[in-house]
């Protein structure tokens, strides 16, 4: 109860009074409005001077005529205000329209294209833009290191296994497919760290760059009335837009079994809006992010450092992450045949 009436005292810096809150999942509430709209009020763990700036573009987006995304609207009732925060506290709230759909299904090729429609928008409204920086975040350029620290932490993890004898499941996991990993972040890191990934960022540098949402996922389109729109924006930055076009393919192709057919409907809603094809080299780098086994990463990363209990739930993660990433090998094959790619 303590908690709805701080929510409600927030809601009011909104000037809104709610008639009613429901939880929906940590630091994410659905409001109803007095007149019976629906309302997404969000815990942002972001700094506001970040926070301003995505309002900003989310906002000059919409002046170009890009209006598939949920973000507020200033001259609505309850979106004058761009965030507030619990009293006593700093972390800021947003509070957006409620977007009535259904989340579009990873096994619809016409839903699919439709998101990746979508998505070329967004990026092509982005690029209109010409938004000053502060607060901004810029992975342009930052791949290579990025994945080459991420690769190392795993080498040096997996080499310090393989010199002994395995004393836990977790370690008998990176004995025996230890080397396959760091093949797979060693082909990934060849297609980063070399000229045409370098030309790219210059020249995305040289215009403007676009705007990537970085959380692109199927669960982060709604299929409304008038077609997919994007939310969730805390993940958005400056990259190269392939990024984007990874994401979806990755997060969809999880669920549909990775059918390169899926894929390839993906690639051609998002060039069929976007008003130009995917250059060779943007095809290597879709390759090396799904080369890189990410999963594997990420539980090595937690392993040292984690309890009895969680050093369990992370071996039961690796196992799922190795079995994973082994029908991407067939899918990239499949896949990159289709596009001419060697």
């Amino acid at each position: 109860m303590r908690d709805n009436r701080e929510l409600v005292e927030l809601l009011h810096n909104f000037g809104m009074n709610p008639a009613g809150i429901e939880t929906v999942k940590r630091g994410v509430y659905r409001v109803t409005a007095p007149d019976g709209e629906l309302y997404c009020l969000k815990r942002m763990g972001m700094p506001t001077a970040q926070l301003v700036w995505m309002d900003s573009v989310l906002l000059a987006m919409r002046q170009t005529g890009f209006r598939s995304a949920a973000w507020r609207d200033p001259s609505s009732a309850y979106g004058k205000t761009l965030y507030a925060c619990r009293s006593g506290q700093s972390v800021p709230y947003i509070l957006t329209p409620w977007l009535t759909g259904t989340v579009p299904s990873s096994n619809s090729l016409q839903q699919l294209y439709a998101c990746a429609q979508t998505l070329a928008r967004f990026h092509r409204s982005g690029q209109a833009l010409n938004i000053a920086r502060k607060g901004s975040v810029d992975w342009l350029g930052q791949w290579p290191k990025l994945l080459k620290a991420r690769f190392e932490l795993m080498e040096r993890s997996i080499r310090n296994v393989q010199r002994g004898k395995p004393s836990n499941p977790f370690e008998s996991l990176l004995q025996e497919h230890g080397t396959w990993l760091l093949e797979r972040g060693r082909q990934a890191l060849r297609l980063v760290d070399n000229k045409r990934y370098r030309q790219l960022c210059r020249a995305a540098k040289q215009s403007n760059a676009v705007l990537c949402h970085a959380d692109s996922g199927p669960n982060n389109f709604v299929l409304t009335g008038d077609g997919p729109a994007l939310i969730d924006f805390e993940s958005m930055r400056y990259d190269l837009r392939i990024f984007d076009l990874y994401r979806l393919i990755r997060l969809a192709s999880k669920k549909n079994g990775w059918s390169p057919l899926a894929a390839r409907t993906i690639v051609d809603g998002y060039t069929s809006a976007s008003g130009s094809g995917l250059a060779d080299a943007e095809l290597d780098l879709l390759k090396a992010w799904l080369l890189f086994p990410q999963k594997a990463y990420r539980a090595i990363r937690k392993y040292d450092r984690a309890d009895t209990a969680s050093r369990r739930r992370l071996s039961s993660k690796l196992t799922k992450g190795i079995h994973g990433e082994q029908p991407i090998a067939e899918f990239l094959e499949q896949f990159i045949e289709s596009h001419g790619m060697e």
